[in-house]
């Protein structure tokens, strides 16, 4: 048997995809109220921003992460993807 080894570029990308498209499939789906779970989620991040003011330069930094039930079922979807590969 050969060992293919398996690029972690493919997995980040295949992860990020699988969040935003089990996000838009969440929020759109989630709107009826037949499937109202899928909107179901929590929020991660630094919400305000960080904000450094050093005079001539001010800088913002800030995350926000929304996950819902529909980006968990994305990722696991894109985790399974890549293990087939």
């Amino acid at each position: 048997m050969v060992y293919k080894e398996k690029n972690p570029i493919i997995l980040i990308a295949l992860l990020v995809s699988g969040l935003v498209i089990g996000g838009i499939i969440g929020d759109h789906f989630g709107a009826g109220s037949e499937l109202k779970f899928l909107q179901r989620g929590f929020v991660l991040g630094i919400d305000p921003p960080f904000q450094l003011d050093i005079g001539m330069l001010k800088l913002n930094f800030g995350f926000l992460l929304k996950v819902n039930v529909a980006s968990a079922i994305g990722i696991i979807i894109s985790i399974l993807v890549y293990r087939k590969m």
